[in-house]
C-alpha cells in the first residue's frame, strides 16, 4: 500500500511539474488554473519533506492569485494558509502569521457561516500562536477549529482528532497535563 501511494504521489509530481513546464512555454500572463496548480505542487513538496522548494512554488503561486486580482478567493486563501504552514514548518513564524492572518480573514469572508478550509486557517493560525507562546489565543483559535470541524464533519473524523491533538499540545506546554490527557 505505502508503494502505491509513493507511487502515485511521485507521479503527480511530475504530472503537475510538466503542466507548469508547459504553461509556462504557452502563456506568460497570471492564470487560474495554474495559480491553483503551484498550490498543490507546493504542499505537494511540503508533505514530502521539502519545505524550501515548497516555500518557493507557494510564493509563486500566491504571486499569481494577486496578479490575477480577481478579489477574494477560495485558491488564493488556501494558498496563503499552505504557505503559511510551510513557512511554520522552516521555524518562520514572523512570516507565516500575517499570511495565516490573510488567508483566515479571505476563508472566513467567502465562507461566513464556516467551512473545512475556515477550520483548517483557525487550527494553522493556533499553531502558529502556539509557537508563539501565545497559548490562550492558540486554545481559542483550536477550540473554534475543533466547534467548526465536528458541526461540520461529526465527532469521528480525523480533522476533529487533528485539532483534539493541538489542544492537548497546547495544554501540555502550559503543564497542565491532566488536562492534556482527557483530551488526546
Amino acid at each position: 500500500e505505502f508503494r502505491r501511494v509513493l507511487f502515485r504521489s511521485l507521479a503527480a509530481d511530475r504530472h503537475l511539474n510538466a503542466a507548469y513546464d508547459l504553461h509556462t512555454r504557452l502563456r506568460r500572463a497570471p492564470y487560474e488554473d495554474l495559480a491553483n496548480d503551484l498550490s498543490l505542487l507546493a504542499e505537494l513538496d511540503w508533505r514530502r519533506g521539502r519545505p524550501a522548494h515548497a516555500d518557493s512554488i507557494g510564493r509563486a503561486s500566491i504571486a499569481m492569485w494577486r496578479a490575477l486580482d480577481s478579489g477574494p478567493t477560495a485558491g488564493t486563501a488556501q494558498a496563503l494558509v499552505t504557505l503559511g504552514g510551510i513557512n511554520l514548518d522552516l521555524a518562520q513564524v514572523d512570516v507565516a502569521e500575517p499570511l495565516l492572518r490573510e488567508g483566515l480573514a479571505m476563508s472566513q469572508t467567502l465562507y461566513p457561516h464556516g467551512d473545512r478550509s475556515v477550520a483548517r486557517a483557525l487550527n494553522s493560525l493556533g499553531n502558529a500562536m502556539h509557537y508563539r507562546g501565545n497559548f490562550d489565543a492558540a486554545d481559542s483559535l483550536h477550540q473554534q477549529a475543533l466547534a467548526m470541524d465536528r458541526r461540520l464533519v461529526g465527532e469521528l473524523n480525523p480533522d476533529v482528532l487533528a485539532d483534539l491533538l493541538n489542544l492537548a499540545q497546547v495544554e501540555s506546554d502550559r503543564g497542565r497535563f491532566a488536562a492534556a490527557e482527557s483530551l488526546a
